[in-house]
């Protein structure tokens, strides 16, 4: 009995509305204030195995030294867009949001004095063997949504907040690698590799957010959240040897089932202003992404015949990182 009472009091706490920030509960279940918001994101990406070519220095097969030419993205602008209503449904807040994000990069290594320079994404009989110069560039286009539900909870005083969240989230990511070498024995001999794949994931999130009142009207915060995904992968691979007229071309198409467990971390300040009964908040800091197993591009060997996955890639999963400063605003209604 007393276990029982316990847990009906934990239930309680939990869904009574009384507990939530905005006063006391009058018995409507659609009273809460509404806002929206945008912020401004500037973000890097991070992708493992982004290596395009080999520069290699000395003789081969007596002494040598190699270094890995790889594609490196910078800092970029993003959008991400949001909607809130509090205890839009008997305590529970909606929160809705889109985050948009776009980057790509390019490089270009050329063949110098005293070296063999290699495409690391052409192989086989597809690779051309020292190569006068090889270009390479990658894209990604990145768009998340998430429909949650909240609750505010005061914690030790009213100037802390702790508010848990949970709900729907979905992931698109669309991804480009391309690379073209030009053989440096036959300048009319080049090889052009082409990748594209559109990721598209459904799953859910957890997660919580700590505020805490600082001077000045100021706020500290932080929120993590854990996601997990199940989602579809389609590619494309294509892999083309031309020499003057003459061509060899090979072409794959992927689909494959994949799943993405997704970490995101933020911290960062908030500030509340009052205009003509309007409640302005703005707010900037730091976070950082991370998922794992996205669509990687599949390196293959190429002989004769034969086709065969490189053992050292037989997973087409990755990790991507985003981390970067966001600062944004909210309008409340």
């Amino acid at each position: 009995m007393i276990r029982l009472k316990r847990w009906f009091l934990i239930g309680c706490a939990v869904f009574a509305p009384a507990v939530v920030k905005g006063g006391d509960y009058q018995g409507n279940c659609c009273a809460g204030n509404i806002s929206v918001g945008a912020d401004f994101i500037y973000w890097k990406p991070c992708l493992n195995e982004l290596d395009y070519a080999l520069a290699i220095s000395g003789d081969l097969g007596i002494e040598s030294q190699g270094s890995y030419r790889c594609l490196d993205h910078g800092y970029e602008p993003g959008l991400r867009v949001f909607a809130y209503a509090d205890d839009a449904f008997c305590g529970w807040g909606a929160w809705g949001n889109y985050t948009y994000f776009w980057a790509k990069t390019n490089e270009t290594s050329v063949l110098a004095e005293g070296e063999n320079l290699l495409s690391t994404l052409a192989t086989g009989e597809f690779n051309l063997g020292t190569a006068s110069e090889i270009r390479a560039k990658h894209s990604l286009r990145y768009q998340t949504f998430d429909a949650l539900l909240y609750h505010e909870y005061e914690c030790f005083g009213p100037s802390q907040l702790l508010i848990p969240y949970f709900g729907i989230s979905g992931l698109k990511l669309d991804q480009t690698l391309a690379s073209h070498a030009i053989s440096n024995i036959t300048p009319d001999q080049f090889v052009d590799l082409r990748w594209d794949s559109e990721y598209r994931g459904l799953g859910l999130k957890l997660g919580t957010e700590y505020r805490t009142a600082l001077p000045c009207n100021l706020q500290w915060f932080f929120s993590g959240s854990f996601t997990i995904l199940a989602g579809v992968d389609e590619a494309d691979y294509t892999l083309e040897n031309r020499e003057e007229q003459e061509a060899v071309r090979f072409t794959i198409k992927d689909r494959e089932n994949m799943c993405q467990p997704g970490l995101h971390l933020a911290s960062g300040l908030r500030y509340d202003l009052h205009l003509c009964g309007k409640v302005l908040k703005l707010h900037a800091g730091y976070e950082f992404l991370n998922w794992w197993n996205v669509p990687k591009i599949r390196r293959l060997n190429v002989s004769g015949e034969d086709l065969f996955l490189d053992p050292s890639t037989l997973s087409n999963g990755s990790n991507l990182t985003l981390h970067g400063l966001f600062a944004g605003l909210e309008l409340g209604f």
